[in-house]
C-alpha cells in the first residue's frame, strides 16, 4: 500500500511563495493498493493534478473516490478531474447519506451553468454513486475500507484502510473534544470524550489527521483540531506515525514548521513512541519505507 498527497490545505487553495513547501491545494489523498487499484480520499483542488497523472499512468481504470463530506474545499476540484471526461474510466463516488437529498444531486449541483461552463451530461466516464454507512466495510480484493462518523458537520466520515497487516487512517475535519482544567488541555477528558475514535484508530501505522491550528489559534466548535489535542489523541491510540494535515489557509510554510515542531515537542513530553510528520504535496509513502 502506498499513500500520496495531492492537497494538504484546508478551507481554500492558497498558492504562492509562502506555501511552496507544504503546498496550497485543498484536500486530496491517493492510496494505491497492492493490486494497483487507486482509492482517492476527497476531491479538493489537489485532485486536478492527480487526474492528469492517472490518465496515462495506470492500467486499472476503475477508481473510487471516498468523500469525507461535501464542504467546498473537499469537492471543488472534482469538475477538473480529467478521468470524468474519459469513457475508459469507471468512477464510483462514495459518501454518506444526506437526509432526504440524493447524494448525486449534491455532487452534480456544482456542474451546472450557475457555477461551471459545461453541464453534467458532457462527462463521459461511467459514474456510479454509493451511499455508505458508518462501520460498514467496503471490500477491495484483500483490502477493507471502513467509514466512521467523526466530529465535524453532520455526516462527516473518517476512513480506515486495512491491507494485509498495514493500516492507514484518513481523518480530516475532526474536532477532538476535551475539557480545559487549570488552563490546560485535560488528557483524561480526551480519552473519555473520544474513546470511540481512539479505539477505531488503535495501533494504526499512519494516521492522517486534521491539524488546522496551533493551540493558541484554536476556534472551538469550528470542526477542526489543534496540535495539542492531536498529539494527545495519537499517543492514546498508539499511532505509529502521525501525519499532520488540513492546515489553516493563513499558515505559511514557516507556521507549518512551527506547528510540526510543537507537536513533536508534546509527543516527546509524553514519552510517546508516535512519530510526527507534516504532510506536503507530492509526499509519497511506501508502507515499507520512509516518506519521500
Amino acid at each position: 500500500m502506498q499513500i500520496k498527497f495531492w492537497g494538504t490545505r484546508g478551507s481554500i487553495p492558497v498558492p504562492g511563495k509562502g506555501t511552496l513547501n507544504y503546498g496550497g491545494n485543498t484536500s486530496c489523498v491517493q492510496v494505491t493498493l497492492q493490486s494497483g487499484r487507486v482509492i482517492i480520499f476527497d476531491a479538493g483542488s489537489g485532485i486536478r493534478e492527480l487526474g492528469n497523472e492517472l490518465l496515462n499512468s495506470i492500467e486499472i481504470k476503475e477508481l473510487c473516490i471516498f468523500f469525507s463530506h461535501t464542504h467546498w474545499d473537499h469537492i471543488q476540484g472534482l469538475p477538473f478531474f480529467a478521468p470524468l471526461f474519459n469513457p475508459d474510466f469507471s468512477i464510483k463516488l462514495l459518501l454518506s447519506k444526506k437526509d432526504d437529498t440524493k447524494v448525486s444531486k449534491i455532487i452534480e449541483g456544482q456542474i451546472n451553468s450557475y457555477f461551471f461552463p459545461i453541464t453534467y451530461d458532457i462527462l463521459q466516464a461511467d459514474i456510479e454513486y454509493k451511499e455508505i454507512n458508518p462501520l460498514e466495510a467496503i471490500h477491495f480484493e484483500d483490502a477493507l475500507v471502513t467509514p466512521i462518523e467523526i466530529k465535524h458537520s453532520k455526516g462527516t466520515f473518517g476512513y480506515k484502510v486495512i491491507e494485509n497487516d498495514k493500516t492507514v487512517i484518513y481523518m480530516t475535519d475532526n474536532e477532538i473534544d476535551y475539557e480545559v482544567k487549570n488552563d490546560k488541555v485535560d488528557y483524561n477528558s480526551i480519552l473519555e470524550k473520544n474513546s470511540d475514535l481512539i479505539d477505531f484508530c488503535r495501533d494504526a501505522d499512519y494516521l492522517i489527521h486534521d491539524s488546522m491550528y496551533l493551540y493558541d489559534d484554536y476556534k472551538k466548535g469550528w470542526g477542526h483540531s489543534n496540535h495539542l489535542s492531536v498529539a494527545y489523541f495519537a499517543n492514546a491510540a498508539g499511532i505509529k506515525n502521525l501525519l499532520l494535515f488540513h492546515y489553516d489557509p493563513d499558515y505559511n510554510d514557516a507556521k507549518v514548521d512551527n506547528l510540526t515542531a510543537e507537536t513533536i515537542k508534546v509527543l516527546k513530553n509524553l514519552n510517546s513512541t508516535t512519530k510526527c510528520i507534516a504532510s506536503r504535496e507530492g509526499m509519497n509513502i511506501n508502507m515499507a519505507n520512509e516518506p519521500v
